[in-house]
């Protein structure tokens, strides 16, 4: 029986790339064909830099990619992949905006589950229900005003329990039960202290979503734009140096996020 990986899968797709690929193509202009290539490139070495270990799987398809990370740290690697990604994305977008008067997007969804390796004539491709769940997770991004990344339960209650500890998972898994026979304080409470996990990640609860394809609903949280403000917050650097945990990683990383 072929061996089931522990991994982190990242859905990344551009908004509006239909109408915008052919208004270009009806002007005969090439500007969002080399957007798309850098797009593309940059995901790439993004994908290989938040990487602990070099065991990242990248795959492109059509306005989208996929990145698997299934290597040390996995965790670690792919909301680090997601939060880079963001910052440069959020930029690159704005700037060809503002030059081509257009309204190119992106939306990403990450989660942590069980994928199969599959080699076939030496091509490398991975299958496991992570990567469908990821997948609507970034459809879910449409849902919601000014939201490019949104995280799965299951990533979540991974980073709290590396990053702050085992008790602070067993809060956020209680936090999924139901609230009827709770009191009215306990449940403001419970919320408050939700929250307050949240916050440190940069990510907002969004309670639980019905995903297609998904038997159960799952919580979903939401990478807050008002948390990740680069100008007016150390909080993005804070993480992602939390992230990293490693001094040379950081530093190398620091130099990514200030380009």
């Amino acid at each position: 029986m072929k061996e089931r990986i522990n991994a982190t899968v990242a859905i990344v797709d551009i908004r509006n790339f239909t109408p915008v690929f052919e208004n270009f193509e009806k002007q005969k202009d090439d500007s969002f064909i080399k957007y798309m290539e850098e797009y593309y490139l940059t995901g790439h070495r993004l994908a290989n830099l938040a990487a602990f270990d070099k065991k990242v799987f990248f795959k492109t398809s059509g306005d989208g990619y996929i990145v698997i990370f299934y290597g040390k740290n996995h965790e670690r690697a792919g909301y680090l992949f997601g939060l880079l990604l963001y910052k440069t994305l959020i930029q690159k977008c704005k700037d060809f905006n503002n030059t081509h008067k257009t309204k190119v997007l992106f939306g990403m969804g990450i989660e942590t589950g069980k994928v199969i390796q599959v080699l076939s004539d030496g091509l490398e491709n991975f299958l496991g229900s992570v990567i469908n769940v990821a997948a609507r997770i970034e459809n879910s991004t449409k849902l919601f005003d000014n939201t490019h990344l949104i995280i799965g339960h299951e990533l979540y209650i991974k980073l709290i329990e590396i990053l702050y500890g085992k008790a602070q998972k067993e809060k956020v898994v209680n936090r999924s039960d139901s609230y009827e026979d709770i009191d009215y304080k306990r449940v403001i409470q419970l919320h408050n202290e939700l929250n307050n996990l949240s916050q440190k990640l940069m990510l907002f609860y969004l309670f639980k979503h019905h995903l297609k394809g998904v038997e159960e609903p799952t919580p979903l949280y939401r990478l807050s734009p008002c948390l990740t403000d680069f100008d007016l917050s150390k909080n993005f650097s804070n993480v992602i140096e939390l992230l990293c945990n490693n001094s040379d990683k950081f530093k190398k990383i620091q130099k990514e996020i200030q380009n």
